[in-house]
Formats: C-alpha cells, sequence, structure tokens
C-alpha cells in the first residue's frame, strides 16, 4: 500500500521529516497537525485496537514505489480500517478504539442464516464523495504482486427478514441434468455475416403494477422475497463490486400471458393478492421492454392498475416450486427509487415501472441520493437527433434464421439443482432451473450513458443497433440501445473495467470520455434466466473523432419524454437514471 503525503508541495525530504517529526504522545490530537497521511499510519499501528490486550498492528515500511508517496506493507483489513477512519482526526482517540471490519459481508449473510434471516439485498457502497475527495490520489491499496485493489467498501448494506421455522434462508446448487425449456436459436446477419446467438424461453410476460395515493403519496404493490436462486448460482462470476446476489428479491407482480386476455389475466392476479375485482379503479397500458436483448429473446409488457388504498401484505400462492412464493406489500414508490440508487433493488424492472409511473402521474421522483454527476461543459455533439426523426426511420431486417448445427454457440445453457435451506442447513425442497452463461465471457456487464454537456443542455449519446432479439419479437431489427459489454474475466474490479470500457468506447465509436460516475446500484436484467448482473454508469464525454460506429446524439429530456424509443432494457436504466440525477 502507498500513501501520498497530505501536503501537496511537499517533497520527497518533507515527506520524511513530516513522518520522523510525528509527536508519538497519544494526547496530542491529529486535527491539531497538519501532517502526512503517512505518519497518521504509522501512529494508527501503534494505537489500533488500543482496548485489546495487545493493541496495535503490524505495519511495516516497504520500499518506496515511486517519489512523493511511502509504501507500507499491512494486513488488507488493517489497511481498510485505516483508510475508513484517517479523515476522523477531531475524534481520532474514540475512533482509534473501534473496528469497523469486525464482520466481512459473508460473515454477516452467515450469521443472518444461522438465526433465521432470509437476505433480501446484500452490497458493499462506496460513497462516491469519501472515494473521490478522501482516497482517490491519496491512498492506493495493492496486494503482494502490486496489483492494485479497489479503496475498502464505506458501508455495507444487508437487509434481511426473519422467517418461520421450516422456511427458505439461502440456496446451494448442484449440477443437474438439461430439462429443455430454454432454446437455444441462431442468427446470421445478412450483409456482415456475422452469427449471433440468442436464448429463447416461452411465452410473454406480463408485469403488473397496482397503484394508489394515499396521504398524498403514491405507493405500488409489489413481490417481496420471491426466490430466485439463479442469482446465487456457482457458475456465476464474483461481481465486480464483491457484491453478492440474493437468492431472495423484490420484484414486480408478474404473469405469463397465455390464452386469456390481460384483463381477465389481470384480475385473476390480483384476486389472489386479496384485491377483489371491484377494488380495480382503472387500466392504462404500460410499455414493452427487452431486457437484455444481446442475448435473449424475452418481452415484458407491463400495466398499471389503478386501485383503491389497501394495507397489504399477504403471502402469494405456491408459485415457485420452493418454501415460498413471496407475498404482496405496498410499499411507497418513491422509497423503491432510493433503493435502486444504492444497489438495494436487484431487479430493475420494478424500479423502471415506477419512473413510467410516476412520470404518467405527473408526480416528482424525489432527490438523487446516489453519486453526482458534474459534467464539463465543452463543444456540442457534431449533430443532434430529433425524437420525430428517429421514429420515422425506416424499418430494418437485418437477420437471417440459421441452423444451430453450423458452429459452436457462444452461449450456454446450462442447467443447476437449486437446494433450498433453513436456518439449520436441511435441504427442504430442491428443483432443476436452466439458465443462460455467455460463454467465455463473465457474467458481469456495464451497460454506458454517454453523457455530453453543451450550452447547459446535456445529451445521451445512443447506438441504432440491429439485434435479432428485436427482429424476433417486433418484426424489425432495428433497436436504439445503450452501448453495453459483458466484460472479460480478468477485468474482476470496478476501476480496471471502466478503463477497458473508456478504451472501448473511443475504439469503436471515437468517444473521447473524462470523468466516470456511478448511475446508481447494479441490477439484474433477468434474474429468472441468468445470474447476469449490469452496473450502470455516466461516462463523461469530451469530443468525438473517427471510429467504425458512430453514437447518435439525443438531447437528454427529450428522450426520457419518449418511452415507446426506450424498448432495450439497459437503454431504458441509463437514460431513466441520467434524467433523475441531472434533470430531477
Amino acid at each position: 500500500m502507498r500513501w501520498r503525503c497530505r501536503r501537496r508541495r511537499c517533497g520527497w525530504a518533507e515527506c520524511s521529516s513530516c513522518a520522523t517529526s510525528w509527536p508519538p504522545s497519544r494526547s496530542r490530537s491529529p486535527s491539531r497537525c497538519r501532517r502526512s497521511t503517512a505518519a497518521l499510519l504509522e501512529r494508527f499501528a501503534r494505537e489500533a485496537r488500543s482496548l485489546h490486550e495487545r493493541p496495535g498492528i503490524a505495519c511495516e515500511r516497504v520500499a518506496d514505489a515511486r517519489p512523493g508517496w511511502r509504501r507500507y506493507a499491512l494486513d488488507l483489513r488493517a489497511a481498510a480500517e485505516f483508510v475508513l477512519r484517517k479523515d476522523y482526526r477531531a475524534d481520532w482517540e474514540a475512533e482509534v478504539q473501534e473496528e469497523y471490519t469486525y464482520f466481512t459481508q459473508a460473515e454477516f449473510e452467515a450469521h443472518m442464516a444461522a438465526i433465521g434471516l432470509r437476505v433480501l439485498a446484500s452490497t458493499p457502497i462506496r460513497n462516491p464523495w469519501i472515494i473521490r475527495n478522501r482516497v482517490r490520489g491519496k491512498v492506493v491499496l495493492s496486494d503482494a504482486h502490486g496489483r492494485e485493489l479497489e479503496p475498502p467498501a464505506t458501508n455495507i448494506l444487508v437487509a434481511a427478514e426473519k422467517v418461520a421455522p421450516g422456511q427458505g434462508v439461502r440456496f446451494r446448487e448442484e449440477p443437474a441434468a438439461p430439462i429443455g425449456y430454454l432454446e437455444m436459436q441462431q442468427f446470421r446477419h445478412r450483409f456482415s455475416g456475422e452469427l449471433r446467438d440468442l436464448v429463447r424461453r416461452p411465452n410473454v410476460t406480463l408485469d403488473v403494477l397496482p397503484w394508489f395515493i394515499a396521504g398524498g403519496a403514491p405507493y405500488v404493490l409489489a413481490r417481496i422475497a420471491y426466490p430466485r436462486p439463479i442469482l446465487t448460482s456457482r457458475r456465476a462470476d464474483a461481481t465486480i463490486d464483491e457484491g453478492h446476489p440474493p437468492g431472495y428479491v423484490t420484484e414486480p407482480l408478474n404473469v405469463l400471458l397465455t390464452d386469456r386476455p390481460v384483463g381477465q389475466t389481470v384480475e385473476r392476479l390480483l384476486a389472489d393478492c386479496g384485491i377483489e375485482p371491484q377494488k380495480i379503479r382503472s387500466f392504462a397500458a404500460g410499455g414493452t421492454s427487452y431486457p437484455s436483448a444481446g442475448g435473449t429473446q424475452e418481452e415484458v409488457r407491463s400495466v398499471h392498475v389503478e386501485i383503491e388504498p389497501v394495507a397489504v401484505e399477504a403471502p402469494l400462492r405456491d408459485l415457485s416450486g420452493f418454501s415460498t412464493s413471496g407475498r404482496v406489500r405496498a410499499i411507497e414508490a418513491r422509497q423503491l427509487l432510493r433503493s435502486a440508487q444504492v444497489g438495494g433493488l436487484p431487479d430493475a424492472r420494478l424500479e423502471l415501472e415506477v419512473h413510467d409511473l410516476l412520470a404518467r402521474l405527473g408526480i416528482a421522483a424525489g432527490p438523487w441520493i446516489g453519486e453526482a454527476i458534474e459534467l464539463r461543459d465543452v463543444p456540442g455533439p457534431p449533430a443532434v437527433a430529433s425524437v420525430a426523426g428517429l421514429r420515422q426511420r425506416p424499418a430494418r431486417r437485418a437477420f437471417d434464421a440459421v441452423p444451430t448445427a453450423d458452429r459452436p454457440a457462444f452461449l450456454e445453457i446450462a442447467c443447476g439443482a437449486f437446494e433450498e435451506l433453513d436456518s439449520t442447513g436441511a435441504v427442504l425442497y430442491r428443483r432443476a432451473l436452466e439458465y443462460l452463461l455467455p460463454g467465455p465471457l463473465s457474467t458481469n456487464t456495464i451497460a454506458v450513458a454517454p453523457l455530453w454537456r453543451a450550452g447547459g443542455d446535456v445529451f445521451l449519446g445512443v447506438d441504432d443497433d440491429d439485434l435479432p432479439a428485436a427482429q424476433a419479437m417486433s418484426g424489425n431489427s432495428h433497436l436504439l440501445v445503450a452501448p453495453a459489454w459483458r466484460l472479460p474475466r480478468h477485468l474482476a474490479t470496478t476501476t480496471p473495467a471502466r478503463r477497458w470500457i473508456a478504451v472501448r468506447l473511443e475504439r469503436e465509436y471515437g468517444v473521447r470520455c473524462g470523468e466516470t460516475f456511478e448511475l446508481g446500484g447494479r441490477y439484474h436484467p433477468s434474474p429468472g434466466l441468468s445470474p447476469e448482473a449490469v452496473w450502470p454508469v455516466a461516462f463523461e464525454v469530451l469530443g468525438t473523432g473517427a471510429a467504425p460506429r458512430s453514437l447518435l446524439w439525443l438531447r437528454l429530456r427529450d428522450l426520457a419524454a419518449a418511452p415507446d424509443l426506450l424498448t432495450d432494457g439497459h437503454l431504458r436504466v441509463v437514460a431513466r437514471r441520467a434524467a433523475h440525477a441531472l434533470l430531477g
């Protein structure tokens, strides 16, 4: 680990004198002295764990990596303890007695499961302001081989609920033979000859969003703690933010469309939730989206249903094949948006339906509590597309179906036997489920919001692409999408992944990027089909150059007001979140 002197004008000699002149006495508070962070680390090594019988930590100074920096070797846990408290100098004497990292995230989850708590969300949070202002450029964490590590999490969010004895709290996966539920298809591009894989599952999903206004606040009914064990698959790659996808999620009420009309299908679903037909006030059609159009033939339609105000928290009838099928509950709509901004809402569809509902009702979405996005004003994009023009662009059909035996599939259909365990580890239920894996790439994806501020206006870059999923479902292949890439497996953490994406943006689209910003928490586009995890990231655009492809630039305000163009699931997420963060 390396520490940079906090006194920016210090040379190497002054950094040395800072450290040697640091007073060893505990009585003097660091808040009264503007000495170096390196000197404070040496004091921390003496005083840490001061309430223990043997206080202090092992900390050894090693060869310096570069001028102006000091390098120390110590345990990663101890390093995290120091980084998280190094700026709390006014309360140093109290802070140095505490331990923040007494449990790892996995240990928190294990202890909760052991006492009968079911984890509904578990994610590390890196406070963007702290990382940007107190860590970046001041502290670098490296492993024993010199590879840079991510800054430690400033918080860990673990949300859990108590369940009755005999209810499941976690899942375990064992190998299983294929069951033939998912279907692999392949398509050839008519002009480039490129082959594309597409995995299909039967039927169209209808998301149902019951809502009402009570006390001046909007509420929606959602399905809480529905089992989605595929997210916990042992074959999924570790997430780049060190999060642990939960096996039970909060998601929209949904139903497969079969031979019944939509009205009757929804009435039957709501009756199962305790909402009788006479309590339904009106229906309004929502949007249509493709959650992960790059590899799955999955179409989700939605309907917003106004109901009489109701306080409901009822279990749902058995649909999942596990110990629970979740329960329906009324939740304040804007609270769901805040949860999504900190990674507490794994299923993005509920968040997006709430955005659409609030926009239709003319209700503000509330404050953005994610990372503040600060874009420099630079000369405007070369050309600005209009929403009206995009709606009138010629239709395209770019793909032909080909036999799947033509070549090995890029995508892979896997099957696992998921065992639901109770708090004692006993197996309650076992069910085989098929799911999609991305072959040679990881299950981690970054979806990009290229943002260009010019003349006080904000523009979002989108790609007018052709995808076989769009052609299979709408008849035409053209689709506006957010630039998005599945990550190679060697990109295991956030910082190198963002650097890699910045290179791809410039090589493929000619986009030169500046700062990057977290655009809310990660989401899982298809929890019932794939363990894929997606990180929406805003990239500040400083200009463009020549490249094989180009982005269309639209005013963010105009695109956010055109839900019919937001059919690609990733584009829908980044456009909605960027508009919330920058436009309110």
